[in-house]
């Protein structure tokens, strides 16, 4: 999506009309987190198909929102109790846990 076409009250509301704009029957979000400072973005969700996962992180990536933006690292594992459904987050918060417990386990 355009900055220009958004009519949206402020940054907040476009980047989720961004973010729902791309969306697919697909994918559904759990949680979502954009630092504007150092526009870093994390998301957390599932999906029933990993490539519609890669095609939606490649449209916000085009998107004027978006655009310049740190998606992180993807994980993406396949749900056990639930065939066909892939859990996935993209972000730094998964570096920084994994990291955190790395030094706890040494401890």
């Amino acid at each position: 999506m355009k900055q220009s076409d958004c009519r949206c009250l402020n940054t907040t509301d476009c980047i989720l009309h961004s973010l729902a704009s791309h969306a697919s029957s697909d994918l559904s979000l759990s949680s979502f987190r954009f630092s504007q400072g150092d526009r870093k973005v994390e998301l957390a969700g599932e999906t029933a198909s990993p490539q519609s996962l890669t095609q939606f992180i490649d449209a916000l990536q085009h998107d004027d929102y978006f655009r310049g933006a740190q998606f992180g690292p993807l994980a993406v594992q396949q749900d056990a109790d639930k065939p066909g459904r892939h859990h996935f987050t993209l972000g730094y918060k998964q570096v920084f846990d994994a990291s955190k417990k790395l030094v706890e386990a040494n401890r």
